[in-house]
């Protein structure tokens, strides 16, 4: 009977030594599958916060596209034009915000340059969010880069305009502008404070699918667009 009982040991301390490696290979496993590196977002248009199409036929426009402009007092004239490749982006932003996980973002820089203003950049940004975000909460910035004075310029809260300083000035829409004897409706017009705001203009009238119609500079000058072609 001892016999037994000592052969019986025997072989449960032998199972528990046979057993002993694969628990060793189980927890090694399941300590790498733990500490995998996580693989990042595949950017698709299920998962991509894209910029409000409204701001974009306003603003940004592709190489070829120019705007001439007229003084109405002197009568002087002014060109705008791309000068660069214009472009739209769609990235993930989990390194510098982790909890958009999940989530990506379209953001994008348009280039111009002016005969009298000379060159700025306007840029094209979210402020990252979590994945389900409901899009009234979502922050959408415009930002304008004039030689090394980088500003914002607008801000969108959801599809809707404001100017995140009101003590520079106003963002707000006009139903109806005539500029040089043509009628444009469905005008955002941001003015600005020029002792305090260090926008490009006092005052300025975009139109979708056009860009800037009529501007008044700093100076008071008021400039009103006659010809253009764009492309977006």
């Amino acid at each position: 009977m001892k016999d037994y009982k000592l052969s019986k040991t025997i072989l449960l301390e032998a199972k528990c030594l046979i057993n002993f490696p694969f628990l060793i290979i189980t927890i090694i496993l399941l300590f790498s599958s733990t500490c995998k590196k996580k693989e990042p977002t595949v950017c698709s248009a299920s998962n991509t916060l894209f910029f409000p199409q409204d701001a974009l036929e306003r603003m940004f426009f592709r190489d070829s596209s120019y705007w001439i402009y007229k003084d109405s007092l002197t009568g002087n004239l002014d060109s705008i034009w791309i000068y660069n490749n214009s472009s739209l982006n769609i990235i993930n932003m989990e390194k510098i915000e982790p909890s958009s996980s999940g989530k990506c973002f379209e953001l994008g820089t348009c280039y111009f340059n002016s005969t009298n203003s000379g060159k700025h950049n306007i840029s094209f940004s979210s402020s990252p969010s979590a994945l389900g975000t409901p899009v009234s909460e979502e922050r959408f910035n415009i930002h304008i880069l004039q030689e090394s004075n980088l500003f914002l310029f607008a801000v969108l809260r959801g599809l809707n305009y404001y100017n995140q300083y009101p003590e520079y000035g106003v963002m707000d829409t006009i139903p109806l502008l005539i500029v040089n004897g043509k009628q444009y409706k469905n005008i955002l017009r941001k003015s600005n404070i020029p002792s305090i705001s260090q926008d490009l203009y006092f005052t300025s009238y975009f139109v979708s699918k056009i860009g800037i119609v009529k501007f008044v500079r700093n100076d008071n000058s008021v400039w009103e667009l006659v010809r253009f072609k764009v492309k977006q």
